[in-house]
């Protein structure tokens, strides 16, 4: 994996290289913005802000405003990873402004989640459960299943930090069930964690037993 993103690293910054050579701002945006995602997935935060950011202002500069605005989404999802919940609702609710104006179906849709998300975690939970139906209807129209199923995780949270285990339960099932069946691994263990996290602390251990060993089943690939 190290070996891959370093050549896809030098491929990016030579493109980004060639694309200021040639004053061709469309391209280096896109560079930009493809380099930024790599330097995310490095967990190199900082510098993939940095690239989001160039990126974004040449989106704006050139009045290319779908681009611009999932760049403020991705942008908005990655200030909510590393805790930063304040530009995350910001972001969110500039592009939340623009998108019901223009009608931008699935940047309205990815917006609504990122800004629910860290209002949850900042305890701010008025008109979180419409913001997330209105995102899950959405992203049900647009038939994004992945994201589909986030927002699931997202409202089963919302659920248990209302003390409403049973709707909790039920929609961390819903979202198991697509992550299963677009084969997401990485999806599958976050959302089991949850899960098995949440049985631990209402004290359902059987529940906390049953599901740890349907995540060794599910992740169980190579016999020794």
């Amino acid at each position: 994996h190290t070996e891959n993103y370093k050549g896809a690293k030098e491929k990016y910054e030579e493109a980004i290289e060639i694309a200021k050579k040639a004053k061709n701002d469309d391209v280096l945006a896109t560079a930009y913005w493809e380099y930024s995602i790599l330097l995310r997935r490095e967990k190199k935060f900082k510098e993939a802000i940095n690239f989001y950011k160039k990126a974004s202002l040449i989106f704006r500069q050139l009045k290319q405003e779908r681009p611009y605005l999932r760049i403020n989404n991705n942008l908005a999802n990655l200030y909510y990873y590393i805790g930063d919940y304040d530009k995350a609702i910001n972001l969110a609710n500039s592009t939340i402004k623009i998108s019901k104006e223009k009608e931008y179906e699935e940047e309205l849709s990815y917006a609504l989640l990122y800004r629910a998300k860290a209002k949850r975690e900042k305890g701010l939970l008025d008109n979180l459960k419409s913001d997330l139906k209105r995102s899950i209807n959405l992203l049900k129209k647009l038939k994004d299943k992945r994201m589909l199923a986030v927002a699931y995780m997202s409202l089963g949270l919302l659920y248990e930090v209302k003390k409403e285990n049973d709707k909790a339960i039920f929609y961390f099932n819903k979202a198991v069930d697509i992550f299963k069946e677009l084969e997401q691994p990485i999806f599958i263990h976050s959302a089991y964690g949850e899960i098995i996290r949440f049985y631990k602390e209402i004290g359902d251990y059987d529940k906390v037993i049953k599901h740890t060993q349907e995540l060794i089943n599910l992740t169980k690939r190579i016999k020794f």
